[in-house]
């Protein structure tokens, strides 16, 4: 990603095993075409103009972004996503499968070659591991979130087993909290084990149309927020979002960027931001769409000179 206000879990040791834990544990570490690799997915407030992340399930349960404006629903099944800027190009492609009952299955990100890169798989009705090169990893839910009777859960705890190593057991630990319309509201990342991986906060704000209005991402340093910049939406189209058939793919954790979580989450698609701070910076977002409604195509570009395109296909049931 670009743009970003990469956020440091660390120093020396401890900043090293928390990036590779941070390519074994989401996405994997980006796969470029030219010079250095966007920042990282998980840690700092990065928005950048990263791909749409995925969908909601095929039976529509009332949660995430529960309500388009089209009566089909569409299940996303693949999205590619790639960007250029003046020094570099990167690509990233990815596939979702479902169960029987319409509930998300397996989703794999695939290198520039085709191979499968990073495979996250749904093993229970609160449960799915994730691998790679990079490791493996279980994640868990004290409630049904890959199920028909979809729940919000309060939290989550993650398992990580680098290559050669024991299992570190609850190392990466989640707290959600929401609002009075089960909306999420505050995310708080943490790794208890490692006393100087600070923890790291994602607040949300909405909009009456159930869209997420502004993001703001920062870590606690020895108690105290740091400062950090605030991103807000600029405006939705009226058509339904790439994931709004199913509420999982947010709680999937392929990936956490700011517009992954914006798109994952709000019932409609974004039409651009804007992020403050020291480095400012405005984006806009234009569409294709299907005659159902759902977005085909993606564009985006900067103020900073970066553009990207992004694509989607879907299993539309009619």
């Amino acid at each position: 990603m670009n743009s970003n206000n990469e956020s440091k879990l660390g120093s020396g040791c401890v900043a090293i095993l928390t990036a590779i834990l941070a390519c074994l544990t989401l996405a994997g570490c980006e796969e470029e075409s030219g010079a250095a690799p966007p920042g990282n997915e998980l840690d700092g407030p990065s928005f950048g103009l990263d791909g749409g992340s995925s969908g909601d399930s095929p039976s529509r349960v009332g949660a995430g972004n529960e309500a388009g404006t089209s009566p089909v629903s569409c299940h996303l099944t693949a999205e590619t996503y790639e960007e250029q800027t003046n020094a570099s190009s990167h690509r990233r492609r990815w596939g979702y499968t479902y169960g029987p009952q319409g509930v998300i299955a397996k989703a794999v990100e695939y290198d520039q070659s085709g191979f499968e890169r990073v495979v996250s798989e749904v093993i229970g009705l609160n449960s799915f591991s994730h691998s790679s090169e990079w490791g493996s990893g279980l994640t868990k839910y004290s409630v049904p979130v890959f199920s028909t009777a979809f729940v919000k859960p309060a939290g989550s705890k993650m398992d990580v087993t680098l290559p050669g190593g024991a299992p570190l057991i609850d190392y990466r630990v989640r707290e959600f909290e929401y609002d009075a319309k089960n909306r999420l509201i505050r995310m708080r990342e943490s790794i208890p084990s490692v006393p100087r991986a600070w923890p790291s906060v994602w607040e949300l704000t909405w909009d009456t149309n159930d869209n997420i209005k502004t993001v703001q991402v920062y870590l606690v340093e020895d108690g105290t927020p740091n400062p950090s910049p605030v991103y807000t939406v600029t405006g939705y189209d009226d058509k339904p979002a790439p994931r709004t058939a199913a509420p999982y793919f947010f709680y999937l954790d392929l990936r956490l960027t700011v517009l992954d979580v914006i798109v994952s989450l709000s019932r409609n698609s974004p039409l651009g931001y804007t992020l403050d701070g020291a480095n400012p910076e405005s984006v806009t977002l234009t569409y294709q769409y299907n005659t159902e409604g759902y977005p085909l195509e993606r564009r985006g570009t900067s103020s900073s000179g970066i553009s990207h395109a992004a694509t989607f296909a879907y299993d539309c049931n009619r």
